[in-house]
């Protein structure tokens, strides 16, 4: 028997097995180089966007769908936010060769010369940007077409000091007023210059009025404790409950209201609180009738905000269900929006609306002109006809359309000295 067998088999001799081990260094992957290419990819969508050509567009497109010529490897190295950001890229530049598209469909007379900042000249006292795909169609008051900005965005701020005009109704404000000291909330706590204003709740929310003056301390869904904070005065008043201060006019505040105390529990109203603190009601919903429910009047969506007119009536913004947006005239203390009756145009009350040949639509409050009409654009969507336009609606109640071929607009005017 062999020695190594004998120690084996000796129960007072121990053997010990060590394991070879091998140690391989982890391949570090070098992603720096991702954040310079999506910079050039973003500065690229950008120019073939701003060019408002659709060939242009295209073939920008068409180098996503061979990976911009990175290797499959360089390419499976992008995920996580950084995919997110080239996928969101690749889906502006697709929803930009639909635009495009449209645009170059429409009569230029509609659209008029291609403008330049440099080459704006003396514009009217009232211009309407209106969103025509991916350009800004420039109209007049009248329906004159003054020319387009391509690869231009509606909401893009930029564009507006561009064109050396400034908002004249702009319905909920993308940021702070510049004039109106900063606020915050910081813990349970509503703080302006660092000092508390009041106490915000879990179930409670801070509702900023358009021009960013008023701050509303309310509950939407159980009204109660409403007071709001003046940005400028510096007061605070208790407003009725569930009412949020939209805008000020003429020292009177315009709340939208999450109750209409006429019809007893139905939703979503309309008032003024006049210079003597007294509160008036101005409407009730947009839309009925109601189905009666726990003895409440349910109605499905809530006034956005409200601009009043110099004839006294209120121009104001509905959001329905499934938020379709509606523009409204508060005439009288009832709400009227835009319907087509055959190939007709008219302004119709909720109650109209019973009619099976009376077709509601899409739009949105745009804003009141100096000869004081107010005017409404109607959109295309898919709760309404496949009409759009800007129409401007006398005090009699005479409509005219000012433009055509699209109806999402804003009404900008020149500042004055």
């Amino acid at each position: 028997m062999a020695e190594a067998d004998v120690q084996a088999s000796d129960p007072t001799t121990t053997t010990t097995t060590v394991a070879a081990t091998t140690t391989t260094a982890a391949t570090v992957v070098d992603t720096s180089w991702i954040g310079g290419f999506l910079a050039d990819v973003r500065v690229r969508a950008d120019e073939a966007l701003g060019s408002g050509d659709p060939e242009v567009i295209r073939l920008e497109l068409e180098e996503y769908v061979g990976s911009h010529g990175l290797t499959q490897q360089e390419a499976a190295q992008i995920n996580g936010e950084d995919r997110r950001t080239y996928d969101a890229i690749r889906a502006e530049l697709e929803r930009g060769v639909e635009l495009t598209a449209r645009f170059d469909q429409v009569d230029r007379a509609l659209t008029g010369p291609a403008l330049e900042p440099d080459e704006f000249g003396a514009l009217p006292q009232e211009v309407f940007a209106v969103q025509l795909g991916d350009a800004v169609v420039l109209v007049g008051s009248g329906g004159d077409v003054l020319g387009h900005v391509r690869g231009a965005d509606l909401f893009d701020a930029g564009l507006h000091e561009r064109l050396d005009l400034v908002w004249q109704q702009r319905g909920y404000l993308s940021e702070d007023r510049a004039d109106l000291d900063p606020y915050q909330l910081v813990d349970d706590q509503l703080e302006v210059r660092g000092e508390a204003v009041y106490s915000v709740g879990d179930d409670e929310m801070v509702e900023r009025s358009a021009d960013g003056r008023f701050l509303t301390r309310l509950r939407w869904d159980s009204p109660t404790d409403t007071v709001v904070y003046d940005r400028v005065d510096e007061t605070l008043t208790e407003l009725p409950d569930g009412c949020a201060v939209s805008r000020e006019f003429d020292s009177e505040w315009y709340l939208i209201c999450a109750l209409d105390d006429l019809e007893d529990g139905a939703l979503a109203g309309a008032r003024v609180r006049r210079r003597d603190g007294s509160i008036e009601r101005l409407s009730g919903p947009a839309y009925g009738p109601y189905d009666f429910r726990e003895g409440r009047i349910d109605v499905p969506g809530h006034w956005l905000w409200l601009s009043p007119g110099p004839n006294g009536d209120v121009l104001a913004q509905w959001s329905g269900e499934c938020e379709v947006l509606s523009g409204h005239l508060i005439i009288d203390g009832e709400a009227y929006g835009l319907a087509q009756s055959g190939d007709d145009i008219e302004l119709a009350s909720r109650l109209d609306f019973n009619d099976p040949e009376l077709f509601g639509m899409e739009s949105w409050a745009v804003g009141w002109l100096a000869s004081g009409e107010a005017v409404i654009g109607a959109t295309s969507g898919p709760c309404s006809q496949e009409i759009e336009g800007l129409y401007a609606i006398a005090p009699n109640g005479t409509i005219r359309l000012i433009y055509e071929p699209s109806g999402r607009a804003v009404l900008l005017h020149q500042e004055t000295e």
